[in-house]
């Protein structure tokens, strides 16, 4: 299971206003979630979170690729060839 969103905001609010406040620009590295529908919610409001482009840069997913197999934050394409659920929401967040 991964954390509600309410978790994060506040600290992403904090970082956000920060930055602004001191003229910097930040990037989020590295993280992934579950394809549960509480933690693809928590995905969505996490992505949300990181839009405002005077301030976030952006964002690296964490999983991808082939070898991860049935690790539970991959977004690989699926044996099957279908996407991930994940990728469901990032895609709505790519190139933005």
């Amino acid at each position: 299971d991964c954390r509600p969103a309410a978790f994060f905001e506040p600290m992403f609010r904090a970082l956000s206003q920060w930055a602004a406040t001191n003229r910097q620009r930040l990037f989020l590295g590295e993280f992934g979630m579950p394809a549960s529908p509480d933690c693809l919610a928590t995905l969505e409001r996490f992505l949300t979170l990181t839009a405002d482009r005077q301030v976030w840069v952006g964002w690296t997913y964490w999983a991808g690729g082939g070898w991860w197999a049935n690790y539970p934050f991959s977004i690989a394409p699926r044996a099957d060839g279908g996407d991930a659920p994940q990728m469901a929401v990032v895609e709505r967040y790519l190139g933005k």
